[in-house]
């Protein structure tokens, strides 16, 4: 398909913008969903040390200060934004889970040294949960924490961003494409300008010049040169008519001369 040189710059363009526009937008999904995720890691984070500053220990056992937050709505319920909890001892055995898990429970992972964040399910809800290890004073692991927190109000953020990109895009290029064909239509109308007047110079106009664009670029350049080439050969034009009338008068006497012999 062949297009007009304006629209192959309002189509180069605009796919240039829309490249820019995308790895914006891309830019833009990135920061919220890694900014949802580590508020949802800061307040699984939080809760993890109001946990363990209610932790004692005999022993290797632990022993579980009762908290007037594992009374909080949070934890007694699933519908409104649930935490889920659940403390086991070093052997898996449960000692501790919130009354909104009830009869779920988080998988023991045995040996496990290190905290971790991760993405998981719960009776088809996504969470977000953490693990970690629980150290007595003497550093022996004794136990592991596990907190979940749903994911519900960040999935409905990012799916509504992810929508609203999705659509603003292809309008943003409808937008884009026309405004750079606009503004390509007045870039090139010099050039229609040029044309058109090269177009009716003649003979008998030979003299007329192509207008000179105000911006001193290429375009500026191009018609100043074209300017010269006419002047060129409106120069040679009148050489040529003054050695022919020149001629014509130099060869009137002898043509008379033959005439009145003969």
């Amino acid at each position: 398909m062949k297009l007009a040189f304006q629209n192959r710059i309002a189509l180069f363009n605009t796919l240039a913008a829309a490249a820019a526009t995308l790895l914006v937008f891309l830019i833009v999904y990135a920061v919220v969903y890694f900014t949802a995720y580590h508020h949802l890691d800061q307040d699984i984070q939080q809760e993890k040390e109001e946990i363990f500053s209610n932790l004692r220990w005999q022993g290797d056992s632990i022993i579980i200060n009762q908290m007037p937050e594992w009374e909080e709505r949070e934890h007694q319920q699933v519908e409104v934004n649930p935490t889920f909890l659940q403390i086991t001892d070093v052997r898996g055995r449960l000692r501790f889970r919130s009354s909104n898990l009830r009869e779920d429970f988080f998988l023991f992972i045995p040996d496990m040294e290190k905290a971790a964040f991760l993405n998981s399910q719960l009776n088809g809800r996504r969470i977000r949960l953490g693990r970690f290890p629980i150290f007595n004073p003497e550093g022996e692991n004794t136990g592991q924490l596990a907190v979940g927190i749903s994911m519900e109000e960040s999935t409905i953020v990012l799916n509504n961003l992810r929508i609203t990109l999705l659509i603003a895009f292809p309008f943003l290029l409808v937008v884009l494409y026309l405004a750079t064909s606009v503004a390509a239509a007045k870039g090139i109308a010099p050039v229609h300008q040029i044309i058109k007047t090269a177009a009716g110079i003649g003979d008998a106009n030979i003299h007329t010049r192509l207008p000179m664009p105000g911006h001193k670029d290429e375009l500026h350049q191009l018609a100043a040169t074209i300017n010269e080439l006419l002047a060129r050969i409106e120069s040679r034009i009148r050489r040529e008519k003054q050695f022919t009338a020149d001629a014509s008068h130099e060869l009137r006497t002898p043509l008379a001369a033959i005439r009145g012999t003969l």
